[in-house]
């Protein structure tokens, strides 16, 4: 079988036409621009704009029989148990499912000691199976 031909260019500075300069730098300029902007400029905006909204800051989540409300400096939400669709506790962290594909997640970290995190996995799940069965 044989190999499809290929084309190579070889230009040399002396091989352009002298009005054809001004738009292949242009072109160039123009690239770099666009690519300084979105790898460099846009991140950084993005950035900045979390960092205003409080992204970063540490939030507060608390329990209560009713819900679990969760402060942070851009808002405040509060999940009814019933609306907890599952509970687990793994790999060091408690996870409240409020959808298939989105859970509150407090890390072990976050606790004084094993035995409160440990109270609080048994109390999420002791609160959302209550909201359940009250629920049916």
């Amino acid at each position: 079988m044989l190999a499809p031909p290929a084309v190579v260019f070889y230009l040399s500075w002396n091989d352009l036409p002298r009005d054809l300069w001004p738009i292949l730098v242009g072109s160039l300029l123009a690239i770099g621009i666009v690519l300084a902007a979105f790898l460099i400029i846009s991140p950084t905006q993005m950035v900045r704009r979390r960092r205003a909204a409080g992204w970063g800051s540490p939030m507060e989540i608390s329990f209560s029989p009713l819900s679990v409300n969760v402060r942070h400096p851009s808002q405040d939400s509060q999940n009814h148990w019933s609306a907890i669709m599952k509970v687990r506790e793994k790999g060091g962290r408690l996870f409240l499912f409020t959808t298939p594909n989105n859970a509150i997640i407090l890390p072990r970290r976050a606790f004084a000691s094993d035995e409160q995190f440990s109270e609080w996995c048994r109390r999420a799940a002791a609160y959302q199976q209550a909201a359940r069965r009250a629920e049916a």
